[in-house]
């Protein structure tokens, strides 16, 4: 069975895609397994996981080995898996490219693409709806993480193939299509 892995900014609709995916294949009887920071780190936030580098790293080995046993699981139960989290490092990226190989399963990527106020503005609602407010990003974290991102580019093969799910509101993809026709003008 194929594996997914969902990539975007910090509170961009990763896991809401995630869910929608889970469902149809549900839906279709497939078996469906997602892996995020809340499965393989019990008790800690998404935000506690990148907090430092040293969380983040270990978040990141953790989300490693769920997603390499989960994948030589899927051979034999035919189980859908998807990696919703940041993945937001190419080189992490492509790790998770050679363990799909190495288990001779597919591999596909999915960036979540939104517009970095919105963003912004998702984090903040969700901070001020928790009880926990700590369970979201801080802004510099989120800030931060937003910087570091590095988008996949569809030509390297880890990146293959490569789709684009676009969450914006159809005002802003309009206004960010006018403004990229201006800029290249």
């Amino acid at each position: 069975m194929p594996c997914l892995i969902i990539t975007g900014h910090p509170s961009a609709g990763k896991t809401t895609l995630a869910h929608l995916f889970a469902e149809r294949a549900r839906a279709r009887n497939l078996a469906c397994l997602i892996i995020n920071e809340a499965s393989t780190s019990p008790g800690r936030t998404q935000a506690a996981c990148y907090a430092t580098s040293y969380d983040e790293k270990k978040s990141r080995g953790a989300l490693k080995a769920a997603f390499d046993r989960a994948v030589a699981a899927s051979r034999e139960t035919n189980t859908l898996v998807i990696l919703d989290s940041l993945n937001y490092i190419k080189g992490f990226r492509y790790e998770l490219y050679c363990i799909s190989k190495a288990v001779g399963e597919r591999h596909g990527v999915i960036w979540v693409l939104n517009d970095v106020s919105l963003v912004q503005q998702w984090n903040a609602l969700r901070r001020q709806s928790s009880a926990d407010s700590e369970a979201f990003y801080s802004d510099a974290l989120l800030q931060e993480l937003m910087q570091r991102y590095e988008p996949p580019d569809s030509r390297n093969r880890w990146d293959q193939p490569l789709y684009r799910v676009d969450v914006r509101p159809a005002e802003l993809r309009k206004t960010g299509l006018a403004l990229n026709l201006l800029e290249k003008s």
